[in-house]
């Protein structure tokens, strides 16, 4: 049985908006990876044959793709927790209240840092790459 793998890239367009663009690459199958965190790790190598063709080297194998335009883009967000800042009645400056330390008030507060529209999608097996040695004469 397989399951889909979703990884996350920074596409080289970013530079056309304030939020950067992001690619979904979809994969068929799983990665095995022999640290226990993969998110900092080099997966592969990422190339083009045209513009619409994209081409994933991992380890010794090959995968083909097609790039795929998402029928609605959606955004990529980051959760923080903030503290809540609280005005003074005299003026309108901005206090940070930090005197009740065992209850700080927090608010939950979405940021996008990133919108997706397309996906890179290799839905064949990968390919072993074989080189092709020259035979020694002996």
């Amino acid at each position: 049985c397989a399951s889909i793998m979703q990884i996350y890239i920074r596409s080289a367009t970013c530079a056309s908006g304030p939020i950067p663009e992001y690619f979904i690459v979809e994969l068929q199958g799983d990665l095995k990876e022999s640290s226990n965190t993969i998110t900092t790790q080099l997966v592969g190598d990422l190339h083009y044959v045209n513009q619409d063709t994209p081409t994933l080297i991992i380890g010794h194998h090959i995968l083909q793709g097609k790039l795929h335009n998402l029928d609605k883009p959606f955004g990529i967000m980051k959760k923080t927790q903030n503290k809540v800042c609280h005005t003074t009645d005299s003026d309108d400056d901005l206090i940070i209240d930090e005197s009740n330390e065992a209850y700080p008030e927090e608010e939950t507060v979405y940021e996008v840092i990133g919108i997706v529209r397309k996906k890179l999608l290799f839905k064949s097996r990968p390919k072993p790459i074989i080189m092709n040695l020259p035979k020694s004469n002996k």
